[in-house]
């Protein structure tokens, strides 16, 4: 609040100098009044409580209560209208966002009290300039002079003298004349922009007839549907429909009351009026959302206005989002700045009708784990001495989705999966009655990895949290170049215990071909905004049989082996072809729990 000190300083400084000043020149009241009516307050008392509530004001503004402050300064000016209590006004309205609303106090200082600003006017002058540059405004023409009311808040009587100016943004405007029906528009507004309206209100053809009085409230102002339609007693036609009405004298008045008119009958209502809380402000958001207060519907886009002591219950809804509500307890002491937010319903048909599909994309990794690559080399396997197969998948998928769950996808990545193989072979070499038995221990260490593309269908289904905790599925068919590998360790064994070391030519080239995939998987997706995280299993089946290792001979190193008697050393067994043109890989499966991100376009 680095510009407060300066309005608090003229405010608190000139609040009795000027507050008397401007009476003098302007006489008892500032503006043309009737005479005074019996009970009711002289122009001494109004400004004895403009004065009261203008330092109650500055006290809540030092202590950082803005909405209060506002609220007693709000007061002030009803009571009395001078130059600090506008001024401080606005500057509360402009620290709370309400710039639309700062910009007619500001305006009225320079047309009203505009002689007495001095210096500041230059300064006001400039800071309207700013502003009048972030806001839009709306240009409406209409075939009546009626009560514009925008946002649920009365902000002109028809016809304006000039553009009426509004936060950027999505907003509700109504007209509301009697004896025609009620006009109601939403329109988008930005800023430095001006939005012509042409409102066209027909005149009633289905109405009835309103009669609103109460002993001891006459002259109450009567408000229908956010409009001021007169004061009590009072009749009138109105169209055919549930309308809010409202009875206010000055501190005592009604919360909105439900009147249900049928055509060509006559409905009355005898208000009774209770005492009121401060100026209250309920904002909902979508502004088409309609509100609702201790359930009577008061209109779209918000409501501005006081409340009896008490509690009040604020609900709004709107068609594709989930209703929201809000419990409100109105004090003596407590003005209140509400705003209730709708979140969308994603599985209802408005979303499904006005959103053809979405474009996502997603990206995956997980562990994998399987028996088996079914190679050749693991049918000698003997279980305890072999590994699980064990590996990683990456895979990212571009996906066009459909309001039903239904999409199209695309994928691609890369696979990799490993198995370490310890097997023993018998392999007898010599003349016969002479062989040696001879024994080949083999390490084998398999691998097969590959970039793999894919194609295929999904679904998902809504379970819970408005739409953000889905279970869906997916089936891909895809196509992998496979690159199989077996890095291979022997040792050639004598029926002695006799030991040979051993080369295996050619071990560990690659042997590649193409494999087919099916990839189906199962998921458990959060959404927050455009934003996904799942957590999924999916299944990597590899359908056709690999290529053929292209290994060569198996050489067993002599060393210092005499082989020149029988039986024969290990160490003087042949070169043997059996470890050549093994099955690299066969037809596998694989599983594979995931953890995927993504982002919604």
């Amino acid at each position: 609040m680095a510009a407060w000190p300066a309005i608090a300083a003229l405010a608190c400084g000139g609040v009795l100098l000027v507050l008397p000043a401007v009476t003098r020149a302007q006489g008892p009241c500032p503006c043309p009044v009737g005479e005074q009516r019996p009970g009711e307050p002289g122009q001494t008392e109004l400004l004895a409580r403009a004065k009261q509530l203008f330092r109650e004001g500055v006290a809540l503004l030092d202590a950082g209560e803005l909405e209060r402050a506002l609220a007693q300064f709000m007061r002030s000016r009803q009571a009395h209208p001078s130059l600090p209590n506008t001024k401080s006004a606005a500057y509360c309205l402009m620290q709370l966002g309400r710039l639309d609303e700062a910009i007619e106090l500001y305006e009225e200082l320079l047309t009203r009290f505009g002689n007495e600003l001095g210096e500041g006017r230059r300064e006001l002058a400039l800071r309207l300039q700013e502003l009048r540059r972030r806001l839009g405004s709306i240009d409406v023409a209409a075939n009546v002079n009626g009560a514009l009311v925008v946002d649920g808040r009365l902000r002109a009587t028809l016809p304006l003298l000039g553009p009426l100016r509004l936060m950027p943004g999505r907003h509700v405007v109504r007209i509301i004349m009697e004896g025609y029906e009620t006009f109601e528009q939403a329109v988008q507004v930005r800023a430095g922009e001006t939005v012509p309206l042409d409102a066209r209100l027909s005149p009633l053809r289905q109405a009835g007839r309103l009669v609103v009085q109460a002993a001891g409230s006459e002259g109450a102002e009567l408000f229908v549907d956010g409009a001021p339609l007169g004061s009590l007693p009072w009749e009138g036609t109105l169209p055919v429909g549930d309308h809010a009405v409202v009875v206010r004298q000055g501190d005592r008045g009604t919360a909105p009351s439900a009147v249900h008119v049928l055509e060509g009958k006559t409905v009355r209502l005898r208000p009774v009026l209770q005492p009121l809380g401060p100026e209250m402000r309920a904002i909902v958001v979508p502004p088409t959302a309609r509100l609702a207060i201790d359930a009577v519907p008061v209109g779209a886009g918000g409501w501005q206005g006081r409340l009896p002591l008490g509690q009040h219950t604020l609900a709004a809804h709107e068609d594709g989002y989930l209703p929201a509500s809000v419990r409100a307890a109105v004090g003596p002491e407590q003005p209140r700045a509400l705003t209730l937010r709708l979140v969308a319903d994603e599985s209802h048909p408005r979303w499904q009708s006005s959103v053809p599909g979405t474009v996502w994309i997603s990206a995956s990794f997980g562990s994998a784990v399987g028996a088996s690559l079914r190679s050749e080399a693991e049918a000698s396997c003997e279980v305890a001495a072999c590994s699980l197969v064990r590996g990683a998948l990456g895979a990212a998928r571009v996906a066009y989705g459909f309001p039903n769950g239904l999409s199209l996808e695309l994928g691609g990545g890369y696979l990799h999966a490993a198995r370490d193989v310890l097997r023993a072979i018998e392999q007898p070499f010599g003349p016969p009655r002479h062989e040696t038995a001879t024994r080949y221990v083999v390490r084998d260490s398999i691998a097969v990895d590959g970039p793999f593309g894919s194609v295929g269908v999904g679904y998902h289904h809504d379970i819970g949290m408005a739409g953000r905790l889905a279970l869906g599925a997916r089936f891909h068919l895809g196509g992998m170049a496979a690159t199989g590998r077996d890095a291979i360790d022997v040792a050639a064994y004598g029926p002695d215990g006799s030991f040979a070391p051993a080369t295996l030519a050619a071990a560990g080239t690659p042997a590649r071909a193409f494999s087919l995939l099916l990839l189906p998987a199962v998921e458990a997706r959060l959404r927050l905004h455009a934003f996904h995280s799942a957590l999924g299993l999916t299944a990597v089946a590899s359908v056709l049989d690999g290529p053929d290792n292209e290994h060569g001979e198996l050489i067993v190193h002599r060393g210092d082996a005499k082989c020149d008697g029988y039986p024969a050393p290990v160490g003087c067994a042949p070169g043997e072809g059996f470890l050549a043109a093994e099955k690299a890989f066969g037809r596998f499966v694989l599983l594979v729990p995931t953890f995927t991100v993504g982002l919604q376009f």
